[in-house]
């Protein structure tokens, strides 16, 4: 729960109302959990550090807890890679209606069609077949080329990604 507390300029944020952690307390709360400025606690054990970028964009639902958003992997529970796919449309484009199929593979961009789902295909793309959840995050992805059942398969997705 985010609280504005105070007046300008005396104005500050605290997250917790009870503990009345500040945005401060809180960013250094966050770099001591995953390894960064830390006092020595006697622990000889070191912390791998997580820089600014990776700890904001490259959180994971799966897996290891991060994802090196300079090198975006496009694995489910990760965010979609951002990809320019032409001149004026990147792959924020084409997921931020919805649930989203981006392919280079024609034939998994008709099944999208016949699902009536928002789809892009374009060979600029190199992250296989994913489905993005409207939050950026892919929710399912293949390599394989589609099949004769690539309705069914696709449909699956879809109901696991929407339950």
């Amino acid at each position: 729960m985010v609280r504005i507390v105070g007046d300008l300029p005396n104005l500050y944020v605290r997250f917790d109302p009870d503990s009345g952690e500040t945005v401060d307390q809180a960013v250094a709360t966050g770099r001591a959990w995953f390894g960064g400025d830390t006092a020595d606690d006697g622990d000889d054990d070191e912390a791998e550090l997580v820089d600014d970028l990776t700890l904001k964009f490259g959180y994971t639902y799966a897996g290891p807890p991060f994802d090196d958003p300079r090198h975006p992997s496009a694995k489910p529970g990760t965010r979609l890679p951002h990809v320019w796919l032409d001149e004026n449309t990147s792959t924020v484009d084409v997921w931020a209606n919805g649930l989203a199929l981006i392919t280079d593979d024609a034939g998994w961009a008709q099944a999208a069609g016949r699902k009536g789902l928002v789809h892009r295909h374009d060979s600029a793309w190199r992250y296989g077949t994913v489905l993005v959840r409207p939050d950026g995050f892919v929710a399912w992805r293949t390599d394989d080329p589609p099949h004769d059942d690539a309705d069914t398969v696709l449909g699956e997705a879809i109901r696991q990604t929407l339950s």
